[in-house]
């Protein structure tokens, strides 16, 4: 029986790892989905719906007129109805969130007019967003705290 020549021994072993490398470069650990629930009444209540995304900053909403998504009845605000979430959130929760980012609440779409309330976050927290009620129209979770 032939002996392998250290030449065949090299190689073979070479391409056994650069395999076991080419697998363990493929596989990242999962990023955390990350979701923001939003709620029509005071004390998380009411009609609600779910933002979430893979990468806490990947949760956001530029404009809360263009959603509906839960809001079954309508936004019961004081002045008047609404059918989107457009000024008519009052409490929110919010999971998973990373150290080191923010809850930011904002008058106006886009980010603008004017930032309502701003919470820092680790872990699961409930968001009492009285004083602000009725008033937002965007949000979003950026790096950073308030």
């Amino acid at each position: 029986m032939k002996r392998p020549s250290r030449k065949s021994v090299a190689i073979a072993a070479g391409i056994g790892a650069l395999a076991v490398v080419g697998i363990l470069a493929t596989v990242q650990p999962l990023a955390a989905e990350v979701c923001i629930t939003v709620y029509e009444d005071s004390g998380q209540g009411g009609d609600h719906t779910a933002f979430c995304a893979v990468g806490a900053t990947n949760v956001k909403d530029a404009n809360l007129g263009d959603n509906t998504a839960g809001l079954h009845n309508g936004c019961n605000r004081g002045l008047n109805q609404s059918s989107t979430w457009n000024d008519c959130i009052s409490s929110a929760t919010v999971a998973i969130l990373p150290a080191n980012t923010k809850v930011q609440w904002w008058r106006d779409i886009n980010y603008a007019g004017g930032l309502l309330a701003c919470f820092d976050a680790n872990g699961t927290y409930q968001m009492n967003l009285s004083g602000t009620s009725d008033l937002i129209s965007s949000f979003r979770i950026v790096a950073g705290s308030c």
